[in-house]
């Protein structure tokens, strides 16, 4: 074989070996978690009026496409990543006494490509939480803030109660963006939590999902109807309890979690 074409081959495989070696490392890079894209996007801000009510509706049949941190504080603010896309946004607003956060989608017949959008919400008043098609987490609340939180949730809603809110007690938590083709994720700061509550009032309906764990709760009303889910993976210290679990609910807990159940089953 001739030189020329000994160089020649040795070129195409080394062309082609490159992007390969490079995709590997990437590939790589991202399962350890040693990715991270920090720019492309647009972390927005705002503030939030005088309300009673908060209503949350994410993406239908997706309710992990919208996260809601609900956090406890003396402010009324709310802070998101934008993603410059222009088919999958958030809208934030406020009517009369009620602030709607509604996941919005162009072309929802057409693609089944979408964004999570993570949203940190900080206010002083949870007593009226509204969730459809959305995951929602709650690690705490302030009691002299908010004596009586009451969560209704509709429409293959989460909720996320205590400890099991999506690891946000670690000192290295990352909030994960994705659709189709691609994952991303970006550094955010932990949230401090106790996980006390003092009352807590629940209403799943069908085809919801509430899970409670590593919390105390010194009043609890759960009402679960049917084909919805609860889950207790950690510790539940409850006061008092009262409520009624459907028998078509699925239920995932421990020995300590089911007694803590126990009056509910009726």
């Amino acid at each position: 074989m001739k030189t020329s074409n000994k160089l020649l081959i040795g070129f195409l495989i080394f062309m082609l070996t490159v992007p390969l070696f490079f995709l590997s490392a990437l590939k790589t890079k991202v399962k350890r978690g040693e990715f991270a894209m920090e720019s492309n996007y647009l972390t927005i801000t705002g503030q939030l009026g005088d309300y009673k009510v908060i209503k949350i509706d994410g993406l239908s049949k997706s309710p992990e496409a919208l996260s809601c941190h609900i956090q406890s504080s003396i402010s009324r603010k709310y802070e998101y990543n934008n993603f410059h896309d222009k088919n999958n946004f958030l809208s934030i607003k406020k009517i009369n006494d009620t602030i709607f956060i509604q996941y919005n989608r162009k072309n929802e017949d057409k693609s089944n490509v979408f964004n999570f959008i993570d949203l940190n919400l900080f206010v002083p008043n949870m007593e009226n939480v509204l969730i459809q098609n959305a995951t929602v987490y709650i690690d705490s609340v302030n009691s002299k803030l908010t004596k009586m939180v009451n969560v209704k949730l509709q429409n293959n809603a989460v909720l996320n109660i205590g400890s099991t809110s999506g690891g946000m007690n670690s000192s290295n938590s990352y909030v994960y963006l994705h659709n189709q083709d691609d994952s991303y994720r970006i550094l955010r700061k932990p949230v401090s939590t106790t996980q006390i509550f003092d009352s807590l009032n629940i209403e799943g309906e069908t085809d919801s999902k509430v899970v409670l764990g590593g919390v105390q709760i010194k009043n609890l009303i759960l009402n679960m109807q049917s084909n919805s889910k609860l889950e207790i993976p950690l510790s539940l210290d409850v006061n008092h309890i009262s409520g009624k679990i459907s028998a078509e609910t699925s239920i995932k807990a421990n020995s300590k979690g089911i007694n803590a159940l126990q009056p509910l089953f009726k």
